[in-house]
């Protein structure tokens, strides 16, 4: 689960773009620096481009150059970012072609974009948020991007067996399960984001599993016998997030992000059988026990 896959699908609309699926691994080490290497120094370059949402912030500005030191020293990455009218354009010099170096360099444009990008929101009082859909790659060819896991669909069984438009309407009718969807779905998007938010589904679950003013040693026992599932389970979830959730943002090990997020695609697919089935428990012969 360490290793980053770059998948490549053909746009049937366009046969000159592709689809880059950039499929999530960990993070790799972080450190920032300016000014490091002249631009020049480094020889391979990629971009990034996206917008600036909504539409009616208009943002235009350059950010100083950003050199990107990773952790253990396999690559170092320069950036530059400027935007127009909230069109972004965001030029990467790197040394080391990894094999997953599209998704690292990704995840440090948006994060360095956003930043910037947020900079200026401050100033003004906005909200804004920063999309990268586009990357173009060393020989010059535009490509979509989409983010995907595939270790995850096949997890999302309830869909085999259930009216699409029935779960959708369970989903819809409560506003705490749409919230906890959309958290685990942005994770996906937002990649320093998902352990707290995966955790934080985790805990809108175990509200909506128990009843109001329960206590909250019985609303997680309540989750483990409806869902089936150990405590241990559901502590590699909540555990991992303790430290960025009060503002400690430090590295996880390399197969924590992945199977985090697995755990809860899991809980979310168990929680919507559960609500389709009348919110009785779930069978142990159907559902066997989640440990962990």
């Amino acid at each position: 689960m360490g290793a980053v896959v770059l998948v490549l699908i053909p746009l049937l609309c366009a046969p000159s773009l592709s689809i880059t699926s950039l499929v999530f691994g960990p993070m790799r080490g972080v450190g920032f620096l300016q000014r490091d290497l002249p631009m020049s120094s480094l020889p391979n370059r990629i971009k990034f481009v996206g917008r600036v949402h909504p539409a009616g912030t208009k943002i235009t500005g350059s950010a100083p150059d950003v050199t990107f030191v990773e952790g253990t020293g396999a690559f170092k990455a320069i950036f530059n970012v400027r935007i127009v009218d909230s069109a972004i354009d965001i030029q990467c010099d790197f040394d080391n072609a990894l094999p997953d170096h599209p998704y690292h360099l990704w995840a440090q444009a948006q994060e360095i974009c956003q930043t910037f990008v947020n900079v200026i929101a401050f100033q003004l009082g906005a909200g804004t948020v920063i999309v990268l859909d586009r990357w173009i790659n060393e020989r010059g060819e535009t490509n979509d991007i989409s983010f995907a896991d595939p270790a995850l669909p096949p997890l999302c069984t309830v869909f085999k067996g259930h009216d699409f438009n029935q779960i959708t309407r369970i989903i819809f009718a409560e506003p705490g399960l749409f919230v906890a969807l959309n958290d685990i779905v942005l994770a996906n998007a937002m990649p320093r984001h998902v352990l707290i938010n995966c955790a934080r589904c985790v805990e809108a679950l175990r509200h909506l599993l128990a009843s109001s003013g329960t206590d909250r040693n019985q609303a997680w026992a309540t989750m483990r016998q409806t869902l089936n599932v150990d405590q241990a389970y559901l502590t590699f979830i909540t555990q991992h997030s303790v430290e960025p959730r009060h503002g400690r943002h430090t590295e996880v090990g390399n197969a924590a992000i992945p199977e985090v997020r697995a755990r809860t695609w899991t809980l979310m697919n168990r929680f919507l059988y559960y609500r389709l089935h009348n919110n009785q428990p779930l069978p142990l012969n159907e559902f066997p026990l989640l440990v962990g």
